[in-house]
């Protein structure tokens, strides 16, 4: 994605299971018990299904953030116990024309079956929606549908500047409208929004 603050190298590293393994003892020796898997697509990692195996086996609770494109690949969770785990889905516009601008084309479509799948199954669910330039008269329309969704709680940073997405970046005074739309905005839709 155009925002993305990950850099994509042409060699491909994948994050080691063993180190994975020895960091979740590590926090939770330290009484940290919540694991975010994030990447690019955690689904991708060569031992995901081992991740997630271990996280369950070890009473990890975890979120896992997804830009909401391959749900077919989290199926397999749906045996585990759902309330030690949250789905965080990313959205970045409330049409396909806003945020498949910085996505993949046809993705909003696939995030929005996501969604729907998601509140089938009755998985917690949190939406991930960074503001820019692009998206950020869509706040409105995000938050319309996080409460569709019944998603009650999202997070909405802003763009941070990595160079190539310098276009994207909000000005100070632009970062203050968006806070101040937001604020507004929660008495009408109910959603809770962090801006980190």
């Amino acid at each position: 994605c155009n925002h993305c603050l990950r850099g994509c190298d042409d060699e491909k590293v994948d994050f080691p299971l063993a180190l994975f393994k020895d960091l979740c003892k590590q926090g939770k020796k330290l009484g940290h018990n919540d694991v975010c898997l994030t990447g690019g697509e955690p689904c991708f990692h060569p031992d995901f299904e081992e991740m997630i195996d271990y996280l369950y086996m070890n009473d990890h609770t975890f979120i896992i953030i997804s830009n909401g494109s391959t749900i077919d690949r989290y199926k397999f969770i749906e045996e585990y116990d759902l309330s030690k785990m949250m789905f965080g889905v990313s959205l970045d516009g409330a049409t396909a024309k806003v945020h498949d601008t910085n996505r993949a084309r046809g993705s909003f479509d696939k995030v929005m079956k996501t969604l729907a799948y998601l509140r089938k199954k009755g998985y917690r669910r949190r939406m991930f929606s960074t503001i820019g330039k692009h998206n950020k008269n869509d706040i409105e329309g995000i938050m319309k549908i996080a409460k569709e969704y019944d998603v009650k709680d999202m997070s909405m940073p802003s763009v941070i500047n990595n160079g190539p997405n310098s276009s994207l970046v909000l000005s100070v005074k632009e970062k203050h409208e968006c806070k101040d739309k937001i604020a507004e905005l929660y008495g009408k839709y109910g959603v809770s929004v962090r801006i980190p």
